[in-house]
């Protein structure tokens, strides 16, 4: 039996449970307001005013969503079903369900109704969880795992996958946070370490099922006194390119929606300062 596909199953399905309780749980004062200040309406529409723009943020998403589903296909080709140990997988699944929903939020009916649906919740913690997590899989990859691997990278596809996966995975979530409405806040840091935390439970569950004294990434080997700093370091990575990208987000705010907003409701003229000001 296939054990490590009933648990990336079974730690997916634990992600969806959280996800889920935690956009459906509209009494909890922490994220209330958070969810009150999102509209249904803007998570269709782009932040440059753009023609059209509601729909080419549609072709994007679908688009990425296309080719996401190539290169996992291509993966499950050629290496099989156990490509879906590794992290980068994991990774690279979750921004394939995330444009897959937000293509579905795109072509939502854009009617009067700004009411945001638990769809449209989901979708914003994806791309919560997706940005930091991304950037974290990139800079990891490239810095601890490729020069051990570099030797073995001597074909087309090795090279077509390392890039799309470690590379093209935090450029398409990028440029989806760059042409949303969607913004980061510091204290929702939670759903990006529940991703690592489910992985690394699957990955010390799935070596100490195999227990043939090999580890799908060495420094997560529960044996060696360094796994403990390991993963401390990793989830201290995690948060603090989530805390860099809330100050993109910040950025994208008053350099992006803010004055989007303005040309929405005929409101010109108004200065970075004047806006700062004016908030407060």
């Amino acid at each position: 039996m296939d054990y490590f596909l009933l648990l990336f199953a079974l730690s997916l399905l634990g992600m969806g449970v959280a996800v889920v309780y935690h956009c459906t749980q509209h009494r909890r004062e922490a994220h209330i307001e958070r969810w009150k200040q999102l509209s249904s309406v803007a998570l269709r529409r782009p932040s440059r005013p753009i023609k059209h723009g509601s729909s080419l943020l549609f072709v994007y998403r679908f688009s990425s969503f296309l080719f996401i589903s190539f290169v996992l296909a291509l993966l499950l080709y050629k290496e099989g079903a156990v490509a879906l140990k590794f992290f980068t997988v994991w990774n690279y699944c979750l921004l394939w369900v995330l444009f897959a929903i937000g293509s579905l939020v795109s072509i939502r009916n854009s009617s009067q109704n700004t009411e945001v649906s638990t769809l449209d919740k989901i979708f914003v913690v994806l791309v919560e969880v997706e940005l930091p997590v991304s950037l974290m899989v990139t800079v990891v990859f490239w810095t601890v795992l490729f020069p051990e691997e570099r030797p073995h990278q001597n074909t087309t596809w090795r090279w077509f996958d390392n890039i799309s996966e470690h590379v093209f995975n935090f450029v398409l979530i990028l440029f989806e946070f760059l042409s949303n409405r969607i913004l980061l806040y510091p204290e929702r840091w939670s759903f990006a370490i529940c991703w690592t935390c489910l992985y690394a439970l699957f990955a010390l569950t799935y070596d100490k099922i195999q227990n043939d004294g090999t580890y799908i990434y060495p420094f997560l080997d529960s044996s060696s006194p360094h796994s403990i700093p390991w993963f401390l370091g990793i989830c201290i990575l995690v948060l603090a390119v989530h805390y860099m990208m809330c100050i993109l987000s910040s950025l994208k705010q008053h350099f992006l929606v803010l004055p989007m907003q303005d040309h929405e409701f005929g409101v010109h003229g108004s200065t970075l300062l004047e806006r700062l000001m004016g908030d407060s």
